[in-house]
C-alpha cells in the first residue's frame, strides 16, 4: 500500500499515477476482505493513518 503511495509520488505521466491509484485502492479493499469482523476497525485504523502520513502523496483514495 505505502510502495504504491511512494512511487505515485515520483512520477508525472496521469495514467501511470492512475495506476498506482488503482493499486492502492486494491491493496485497500485486499486487506479490508481478508480480515476478520473484529480486525477490521483496526485495519481502517491503520489505512487512514497511512493516508494521513502520506497525505502529500495522495492523489485519491
Amino acid at each position: 500500500m505505502l510502495d504504491s503511495l511512494v512511487s505515485q509520488s515520483n512520477c508525472n505521466e496521469k495514467e501511470t499515477i492512475r495506476n498506482y491509484a488503482f493499486k492502492y485502492l486494491e491493496a485497500k479493499y485486499k486487506m479490508l476482505d481478508e480480515c476478520s469482523p473484529d480486525d477490521k476497525a483496526r485495519a481502517l485504523e491503520v489505512i487512514e493513518a497511512i493516508r494521513d502520513q502520506n497525505r502529500i502523496h495522495m492523489v485519491c483514495g
